[in-house]
C-alpha cells in the first residue's frame, strides 16, 4: 500500500483548509485512449484515524498522463502529486507498506 504522510491543507470548503497528515490514492480511474488518470485522494488527520476508520476527506484531481502497464497505477498517482510544482504534495516522499495489499486488510485485521 502506497502512502504519503505529510501534514497538507486540504480544500474541505471555500473558507476551511485542514489539516490531513495521511494520504492514500482511494481509486483510480484510467483512460488509456486519452492518456489521463483521474485520482480520488483519501485524506485523514493523521495515521491513528485512518486505522480507527475516522473521518476523511476526498479530493478529486486528474493528472494528464497515466500509467505503462508495468507500474503500479497508486504509486504512479501518488508519484505524479509530488512531482507537479504547485501541488500541494510538491517533493513529498511516497511510501510503501509491503504488507499490505488491500485496505481492507488493515480494518478487517483491527476488528478480529
Amino acid at each position: 500500500m502506497y502512502y504519503i504522510d505529510e501534514p497538507v491543507p486540504i480544500d474541505k470548503s471555500f473558507t476551511e483548509k485542514p489539516i490531513c497528515a495521511w494520504h492514500i490514492a482511494g481509486r483510480l480511474t484510467i483512460d488509456y485512449i486519452n492518456k489521463n488518470t483521474t485520482i480520488e485522494l483519501v485524506s485523514w488527520a493523521n495515521k491513528q484515524s485512518f486505522l480507527a476508520r475516522g473521518e476523511s476527506l476526498v479530493t478529486f484531481l486528474t493528472v494528464n498522463d497515466c500509467p505503462r502497464f508495468s507500474v503500479d497505477p497508486s504509486l504512479f498517482a501518488l508519484r505524479a502529486l509530488t512531482t507537479v510544482e504547485g501541488s500541494p504534495f510538491y517533493k513529498k516522499q511516497v511510501k510503501c507498506d509491503y504488507d499490505l495489499d488491500h485496505i481492507s486488510q488493515v480494518w478487517v485485521s483491527l476488528n478480529e
